[in-house]
C-alpha cells in the first residue's frame, strides 16, 4: 500500500482534519503503543499500519476500503532482519526486501 493511498483511506474514514488528529494523538496497541505517525516514520510498513487502523476502528472503516487482516501478526522490518541476519529477507507479505544496510 502506498502512503498516498493510506492517507486517502484515513481521510475517507475519519475526514481529512480528524484523520490527522487521530494519526498524531491516538496510540494503538497493534503498533506497540505508537501513534500512527510514529509508526509510519519508523520501520512499520504502511499496509500493516492500515491493518492496525482497521482492527482498532473496525466499524468506522468503510467496508469497501477495509482489508482483511493478515493471518500473521504484523512484523517490523528491523525485527525480521535481526532474526534472520540476512541481506535480503522475505517479509510476512511474501515480498522480498533488501536490507537497508547492505
Amino acid at each position: 500500500m502506498r502512503l498516498t493511498e493510506f492517507w486517502e483511506n484515513m481521510a475517507e474514514t475519519f475526514g481529512r482534519g480528524y484523520a490527522e488528529s487521530v494519526a498524531a494523538d491516538q496510540t494503538l496497541p497493534q503498533l506497540d503503543g505508537q501513534t500512527i505517525n510514529q509508526a509510519l516514520s519508523g520501520d512499520w510498513d504502511t499496509k500493516h499500519v492500515w491493518m492496525a487502523v482497521c482492527q482498532a476502528y473496525g466499524e468506522r472503516v468503510p467496508s469497501r476500503i477495509r482489508r482483511l487482516a493478515p493471518s500473521r501478526t504484523p512484523v517490523r522490518y528491523s525485527d525480521v532482519r535481526k532474526r534472520h541476519g540476512a541481506r535480503r529477507v522475505r517479509h510476512v507479505t511474501g515480498r522480498v526486501y533488501r536490507d537497508r544496510h547492505g
